[in-house]
């Protein structure tokens, strides 16, 4: 059954369960600009049937390489910079756990390949949007002493009273 226009239900080709038709209860295909026929519910356990059909280090590495065809990359040019990576993390060059592989670094304006990240390098640079004045500002920081322990340093030389003594708990006694 094709949507009509106007049409507030529509029947799933594989429950028969009459539903509302929207975007909640039925997929949208771009290419036929309509409503899927048949529902989310049995749409995702087809999908699930299939899979567990399938061999599971075969479909794994598909999914990658569908996911490499994004950034332009085969499988052997991905294994081609993971091997001259060493295996490991551009960054923290440390090796992925749990046997996962290293998630491909990209430029969001450009789309050049960067290298290959563990994935929790690659969210911290996600959570800091790639940029490079944020992550100098985190260096900054860890490296040199911040504002808030030079302020107590001079308080505490002062002698000035801490806020509450809630600093002095918190911060280790200079010798």
């Amino acid at each position: 059954m094709v949507a009509f226009a106007g049409q507030k239900t529509q029947a799933c080709v594989r429950c028969c369960k009459e539903l509302p038709l929207d975007l909640r209860h039925f997929g949208w295909r771009k290419e036929s600009n309509a409503f899927r026929r048949e529902c989310r519910k049995c749409q995702a356990e087809r999908t699930r049937e299939y899979s567990k059909t399938l061999d599971p280090v075969r479909y794994r590495r598909k999914k990658y390489q569908d996911k490499l065809r994004q950034f332009g990359l085969t499988m052997e040019e991905y294994e081609a910079i993971a091997a001259a990576q060493g295996f490991k993390c551009a960054l923290c060059r440390k090796p992925e756990k749990n046997g996962k592989r290293l998630a491909v670094d990209h430029c969001h304006h450009t789309g050049q390949i960067r290298g290959l990240l563990c994935h929790q390098c690659n969210r911290l640079l996600g959570y800091f949007g790639d940029s490079a004045e944020s992550l100098t500002r985190v260096m900054a920081y860890l490296i040199g002493p911040s504002q808030a322990s030079q302020l107590v340093a001079e308080m505490r030389k002062s002698s000035a009273p801490l806020c509450q003594g809630q600093l002095d708990l918190l911060l280790p006694k200079e010798s």
